[in-house]
């Protein structure tokens, strides 16, 4: 199971960035924020796919 951080990063990551980004498009935002919103979000997923992984791990084994 140590594939199952990086499974959920791969899914998270992009649909975090995405919706920073369109949260940033939504309010016309300029292309610098754009990108630091995005990034942001990129960066967001990492503990929020190991708080996620940890939470499923932790179900398996009880």
């Amino acid at each position: 199971m140590r594939w199952l951080p990086l499974l959920i990063y791969v899914l998270a990551a992009p649909t975090l960035a995405g919706s920073i980004m369109i949260a940033l498009l939504t309010m016309e935002a300029a292309n610098d924020t754009l990108i630091t919103g995005t990034l942001a979000g990129f960066v967001l997923a990492l503990p929020v796919a190991w708080l996620i992984s940890r939470s499923i791990r932790n179900a398996i084994r009880a």
